[in-house]
């Protein structure tokens, strides 16, 4: 079977990744624009549960697909469609918790994140089946298509100026994404418990995974917790706006992960180009910020929302982020590639202790310029750390480890 070029996996993942941050900026910009700053917050908690669920199980299945150097030309219904039963089966626990969080709050808008849960998970999943099978073009559908329905949704949004009416768009996005990817892949979920055997089989990676996003995730959380307790929701909410912009730069980043991951574990993509991939990288984010800074920032003026709070330092601090974040996706994916489990997860538990220990110093004094800051410098001590690993890899002749 003849693989696709890497030119034309990096355009298809790109154009996916791209729909898929559009759509979450779209909702969220909405959201800002015409509910405020109090109704950014409610929302960014309720989707802060909801990427949570997300990026976990994306973490325990997806990224240990993409490692799976299974041939391409496998029947999607055998592998896949108890892959999905899984999925969809982690989404019912998820949103019945969430359910019964709502029903103890009498919140809706909690109710709503427990519906669209299960869809968003799906959505996820069908993505990343896309990237594994080296069919990035099938996952750029499904992204296209939830944007579509967070444009149209706009409308419902500034209508209703609700909370729990920008989750439902959000989340029927996702569904309706869903519904396309498993008709273009035709595959519908199936009995889970072959997906277990086969994630038992690949838990030396699955466990390190999920241990790195976990770590992600606690460490994004616990700083957002640390910033407002020293200084002020006021600076959490500056610091969620720099977030905000850099957002669609760090999502083509992922972009890159989904098809470096399986490239690499198949050879597709040569390692001799891994170094000019991370300056490319490295440039498709700063312009892809570039690019955001000029539309966002002056919509987020105009409405009264960034009035003050992105200053020039802090700005400077974000495309620093940026531009590092780029070489650290990377080596990351190099190490996944190869199923070095311990060996990205000590570049992800560098990133975020550097990160919280300087954003504690610096955060009080600088405000969110000081978190930006150190959250620059845990990405740049991640990528000194990796680049160690990979030369004493290549010193020691180490090679992958077979795969299962």
């Amino acid at each position: 079977m003849r693989l696709p070029s890497s030119t034309s996996l990096s355009l298809w993942s790109g154009i996916s990744q791209a729909a898929s941050a559009g759509s979450n900026i779209v909702v969220e910009l909405t959201i800002a624009l015409f509910l405020g700053v109090v109704g950014l917050g409610e929302w960014a908690l309720r989707y802060a549960v909801i990427v949570t669920v997300l990026y976990l199980v994306r973490a325990a299945i997806g990224d240990v697909l993409l490692a799976d150097t299974a041939p391409t030309q496998e029947t999607p219904d055998g592998r896949i469609a108890p892959l999905l039963g899984l999925v969809l089966a982690l989404g019912g626990v998820a949103a019945l918790v969430v359910a019964l969080a709502a029903a103890a709050t009498h919140d809706l808008s909690w109710l709503a994140v427990a519906v669209v849960i299960p869809g968003a998970l799906l959505q996820d999943a069908l993505r990343y089946v896309g990237f594994w099978s080296l069919e990035p073009k099938k996952s750029a559908l499904l992204d296209l298509t939830w944007l579509v329905v967070s444009l149209l949704g706009i409308a419902v949004l500034s209508g209703s100026r609700s909370v729990t009416t920008g989750v439902l768009v959000w989340g029927i996005g996702a569904t309706v994404g869903a519904l396309i990817g498993l008709l273009s892949f035709r595959v519908l979920p199936g009995s889970p418990r072959p997906a277990l055997t086969w994630w038992w089989s690949h838990r030396r990676l699955a466990v390190p995974t999920s241990m790195d996003t976990a770590l992600y995730l606690a460490g994004n959380q616990g700083l957002w917790l640390l910033v407002a307790a020293i200084a002020g929701t006021q600076v959490l909410g500056t610091f969620r706006l720099a977030l905000l912009i850099a957002n669609p730069s760090l999502l083509a980043y992922l972009a890159a992960q989904t098809m470096l991951v399986p490239a690499l574990s198949r050879r597709v993509v040569s390692p001799r180009r891994i170094l000019g991939l991370a300056g490319l990288c490295a440039l498709a984010g700063l312009a892809i910020l570039a690019v955001t800074l000029i539309l966002v920032l002056p919509l987020l003026r105009s409405a009264g929302i960034a009035e003050g709070a992105t200053s020039a330092a802090l700005i400077l601090a974000t495309i620093v982020y940026v531009a590092v974040s780029g070489p650290y996706v990377i080596a990351a994916s190099v190490l996944r590639a190869r199923r070095r489990g311990l060996s990205f997860l000590s570049m992800r538990a560098a990133s975020t202790l550097v990160a919280v220990a300087f954003s504690a110093i610096w955060v009080s004094r600088y405000g969110a310029t000081g978190t930006m800051s150190a959250m620059a410098c845990g990405v740049g001590s991640a990528i000194v750390v990796g680049l160690v690993i990979l030369r004493r890899q290549r010193q020691s002749g180490q090679q992958p480890a077979p795969q299962r």
